[in-house]
């Protein structure tokens, strides 16, 4: 089994972020998530958002689990694939991108959500996501998570192409970011990306504040 803890000491040692780099992992139902994780609804009493979750983790050091139970996002209730009615759900949020000037016209606003289908998983397919500190090894993960600066980010790119040469490949839209566009996007393509936090990220979880 891979050793993530070492693996997070190095990212520490090179790359001194400022907060915890995080372990996320999908999850088939909510029993597998790992002991003492903290659900926002279930043990704290409140619906939050996925972007929140992983500040909770990567600030605070905690386990943090989220289900469409504790989730209040629209956007990631669609795309985790946690909507009762996802065609409802797809006609309220092209809406909502209109009223909010994501979006021009619903055909900027359909182009937004074509793109968003590419990473969106099959309902019911997964029940949770989980985020945790690298360094605690607590969940084997899907994916690795970094919230850094453009110096700590060009290593980390000099990092992922030093043995194939190839350029990383990625998209910025500055919606969804982290919770659609980080996650989603990277497992499905297994491969790095680079992500640029939306507004969730810097009204909501305070993403800014690297």
């Amino acid at each position: 089994m891979t050793d993530w803890s070492e693996k997070a000491r190095a990212l520490t040692t090179y790359l001194r972020p400022l907060s915890f780099p995080l372990a996320a992992s999908m999850v088939e139902r909510a029993q597998d998530f790992p002991e003492r994780t903290r659900r926002p609804f279930k043990d704290m009493g409140f619906k939050t958002n996925i972007c929140v979750a992983m500040t909770l983790a990567r600030k605070y050091g905690w386990t943090v689990g989220m289900t469409a139970e504790d989730n209040r996002c629209p956007v990631a209730s669609y795309t985790y694939g946690w909507s009762d009615d996802e065609a409802e759900s797809e006609k309220h949020l092209i809406n909502f991108m209109q009223t909010m000037n994501y979006a021009e016209n619903e055909g900027a606003a359909n182009a937004i959500f074509e793109a968003m289908r590419g990473f969106k998983l099959a309902k019911g397919q997964y029940e949770g996501v989980v985020f945790s500190p690298l360094d605690r090894g607590r969940i084997e993960p899907d994916l690795i998570m970094l919230f850094c600066n453009s110096a700590q980010l060009m290593r980390l790119v000099h990092g992922a192409t030093q043995q194939a040469g190839a350029s990383l490949v990625s998209v910025f839209s500055g919606r969804a970011g982290t919770c659609t566009e980080g996650v989603l996007q990277t497992m499905k393509a297994n491969e790095p990306k680079v992500v640029l936090p939306g507004n969730g990220d810097r009204v909501w979880a305070h993403g800014h504040r690297r």
